[in-house]
């Protein structure tokens, strides 16, 4: 959920502020989607590296990389919401491919951390998460782009995010 609403406040905040998308977005997306296949391969990365050295590696109910994940997704998205707040801190083209890619990284983390303590070696349970993540996602952009945006704004939508953010941390 808060992947894409993110996702979609920055997209119409760079809209917004160039005047246009449509010749940009396939980089923006692709700053999106690097940043989780970065994301996805370090959480794994750390994971592993948990393992060899004798650390506890996630298990069902350990929190591990998920909780500085969403420690990181709430702080972006209070960082997005006060650059998207100001008039003067336009992050361009550039800034909102790093945010993107950003996004991108600390969502994929929490998937895959959620993957790994949440079901074991033989995959049992990953449709399930898999499906509800794809749900979430479905849901953030939707709510996000459709009725937060244009109801309560660019701002409020992304302290919401960030406040639904702390809200999992808290409850992880």
């Amino acid at each position: 959920f808060a992947g894409m609403a993110l996702e979609t406040v920055l997209l119409l905040d760079y809209q917004a502020r160039s005047g246009a998308l449509f010749e940009r977005l396939g980089a923006l997306m692709t700053a999106f989607m690097a940043g989780m296949a970065i994301g996805a391969w370090q959480a794994d990365r750390s994971m592993r590296s948990a393992e060899r050295s004798g650390r506890t590696p996630l298990r069902p109910g350990s929190r591990g990389v998920a909780v500085s994940a969403v420690a990181l997704l709430a702080c972006l998205s209070a960082t997005v919401a006060l650059i998207v707040r100001s008039s003067t801190a336009a992050p361009g083209f550039a800034g909102s491919a790093v945010m993107l890619f950003a996004a991108g990284a600390v969502v994929s983390a929490i998937f895959a951390s959620a993957s790994a303590a949440s079901h074991g070696t033989d995959g049992s349970g990953f449709g399930r998460l898999y499906g509800a993540d794809l749900a979430g996602g479905a849901a953030g952009s939707l709510l996000a782009g459709l009725v937060l945006i244009p109801l309560a704004g660019a701002v409020p939508t992304t302290w919401a995010v960030a406040a639904l953010s702390v809200l999992a941390l808290l409850l992880a």
